[in-house]
């Protein structure tokens, strides 16, 4: 719904805004969401890594 990340393993979740500041930063399990719904309309990069592979999503979020 953009209003969530979810994530289908467990890993280690850094979550910025495109200002470079730390919004959050923690290990997450298969299924967890974090709620976006605080964080104000932007950009932000997340930064997912697990002991496999690491991936950067680049997204718009809009605050309702």
């Amino acid at each position: 719904n953009g209003r969530e990340i979810s994530t289908s393993v467990d890993g280690e979740l850094q979550l910025y805004a495109i200002n470079g500041q730390l919004i959050y930063s923690g290990f997450v399990t298969a299924q967890r969401k974090i709620d976006l719904a605080r964080y104000g309309t932007g950009v932000y990069l997340a930064h997912f890594s697990t002991d496999r592979y690491k991936k950067t999503l680049r997204f718009f979020h809009e605050h309702e």
